[in-house]
């Protein structure tokens, strides 16, 4: 009775796996220790998709139940890289008797056997690619361990019409192809700029200074900035890719090449001695000419004092956001749009409430006297 019980349940357990794809569970045999000697990243066989192909070298051995020991006579297997059901390459290995004998006596484990496969990446879907084992083994009927199958042949075949069972363990794979994020394109531009970005998963644009333009992705690795109207200053193309590499890269959006001098704040009061000159300083070679200035909030006043010269002055009655902020901004633009390109240079100050001062690096207890200033 105890024997008639482990045919009946080899033969549910046969039947439950192949139902299940998950063949070694019940199996009279099935590999163990199916191991990778190729490097791995978490778990998975990597590969260099740079690369064409990729060598995979491994071992295993196969596990018998008590019950299939007395009637073993091989196990056919054949370690497979698949790639969507399809099989790429094989090695196959073949187990005998002898492989469970040591000192004379047979074991119900066996020894392990290695194997190596050199397979092509080149227009490969590494992503459903698997590593997997399949086999098979011999049975006669007449051993009468499985109730209901009355010919001889191979397992799985001549019980569930299929050439082999699959091991339960299989591998995939991971790309660790990791090339360094390549930038090119120009460092200064006027209204637009296209770039290349090689290698990045993902790219994002940071104003450094003002809101100069805006970033359009127009290819698989190119990308557009655009001019926003008139606006100056600079931009950061910031680049990361699917492995945690990054890379910036900063442009120039119709800006001089030069400076714009002067105090970085300046106080709310109508006063003369709240005049603040600025000067712009070219560098060798560069042209401008003042023809227009913008600035962020209305109320503030500018007046050209000379051609590469202007004073600005905060009136007393400047309203901060939010009210009773001790503390504003105002960014200045100086435009020359005399030529084909318009080009400028802006500057942002920081506004204080009126302490009696103007205005200046650090605290100023007045600026130079103009009793004439105006727009």
């Amino acid at each position: 009775m105890k024997h008639f019980w482990l045919f009946v349940f080899a033969f549910t357990s046969i039947i439950s796996i192949a139902k299940a794809q998950n063949d070694d569970n019940g199996n009279l045999l099935y590999p163990y220790n199916f191991a990778i000697s190729t490097p791995t990243s978490d778990g998975k066989i990597a590969f260099d998709s740079n690369q064409l192909g990729v060598g995979i070298s491994g071992s295993f051995g196969i596990v018998l139940t008590e019950l299939f020991k007395p009637h073993f006579q091989g196990v056919e297997t054949s370690v497979q890289f698949v790639v969507g059901g399809q099989v790429k390459k094989e090695a196959k290995l073949t187990f005998f008797e002898e492989d469970f004998i040591v000192d004379g006596q047979m074991y119900l484990i066996s020894k392990l056997k290695s194997f190596s496969l050199s397979i092509s990446t080149n227009g490969i879907d590494m992503n459903s690619a698997r590593l997997v084992i399949k086999y098979r083994f011999y049975y006669d009927s007449n051993w009468n361990l499985i109730p209901g199958i009355t010919q001889s042949g191979w397992l799985p075949e001549i019980a569930f019409g299929k050439p082999w069972f699959t091991h339960n363990k299989q591998y995939s794979f991971v790309d660790t192809f990791n090339p360094p994020i390549t930038i090119s394109g120009p460092t200064d531009i006027c209204t637009e700029g296209v770039y290349e970005i090689q290698h990045a998963g993902n790219v994002v644009i940071q104003n450094i200074d003002g809101t100069p333009a805006t970033l359009t992705k127009t290819g698989a690795t190119t990308y557009k900035l655009s001019r926003v109207s008139n606006n100056v200053g600079i931009v950061r193309l910031m680049a990361t890719s699917n492995t945690g590499n990054t890379a910036n890269f900063d442009v120039r959006v119709g800006l001089i090449k030069g400076r714009l001098i002067g105090p970085s704040f300046l106080t709310s009061n109508y006063h003369p001695n709240n005049e603040e000159e600025f000067e712009i300083q070219l560098d060798p070679g560069e042209n401008f000419t003042i023809t227009n200035f913008i600035a962020s909030r209305s109320t503030c006043e500018i007046q050209q004092t000379g051609p590469y010269k202007f004073k600005v002055r905060i009136p007393g009655s400047w309203s901060f956001y939010p009210p009773n902020h001790n503390q504003d901004y105002l960014r200045i633009t100086v435009l020359d749009q005399s030529g084909a390109c318009v080009k400028g240079i802006s500057k942002t100050i920081i506004i204080y409430p009126n302490q009696g001062g103007g205005g200046g690096e650090l605290p100023d207890p007045g600026g130079p006297q103009n009793p004439n200033f105006g727009l």
